[in-house]
C-alpha cells in the first residue's frame, strides 16, 4: 500500500483535485465527497498507466505540500502485481528484435526483482 499526499480546493462550483505527490493526478467534484472519490479513481487509472507502460511510480512524499490547497490529506494506493501473459511477452520479444530494444528483458528483469523483493518481505 503506498500513501500519497491529496490536495483539495474548493472553488465556486465544486472541490478541484490533485495527488500533490503524484501530480498528473488530477480531478474534480460537486462537493468534497465526490472529489475525493473521483481524485481516488483517478490515481487508480493514472498508476495503472504507469505500470503498464512499465513506468515505475512516484515515491510517496508525506511531506508534500501544495500553498494553493485548501485542505490536505493522505490517500493510499493498493499496488497489485500485475500478471504479463506469455504472449505479451513474447510480442514484445519480437518487437524488441524488430527495432533493437531491450524493453522487454529490462521488464522481465524489473519483475523478476519485486516478485523476489516481495517475497523476501513475506
Amino acid at each position: 500500500m503506498l500513501t500519497f499526499k491529496a490536495g483539495y480546493k474548493f472553488v465556486d462550483d465544486g472541490v478541484h483535485a490533485q495527488v500533490i505527490d503524484f501530480p498528473e493526478v488530477i480531478s474534480a467534484g460537486a462537493n468534497l465527497d465526490e472529489a475525493r472519490r473521483m481524485l481516488a479513481s483517478a490515481l487508480v487509472e493514472i498508476a495503472q498507466l504507469h505500470l503498464d507502460r512499465g513506468e515505475g511510480l512516484p515515491t510517496p512524499n508525506a511531506l508534500a505540500f501544495d500553498s494553493e490547497m485548501d485542505l490536505d490529506e493522505p490517500i493510499q494506493l493498493a499496488v497489485r502485481e500485475r500478471v504479463i501473459s506469455l504472449t505479451e511477452m513474447r510480442q514484445q520479444e519480437a518487437l524488441d528484435r524488430l527495432t533493437g530494444s531491450t524493453k522487454g528483458q529490462d521488464l522481465l528483469a524489473k519483475l523478476i526483482a519485486e516478485r523476489t523483493k516481495n517475497r523476501a518481505h513475506e
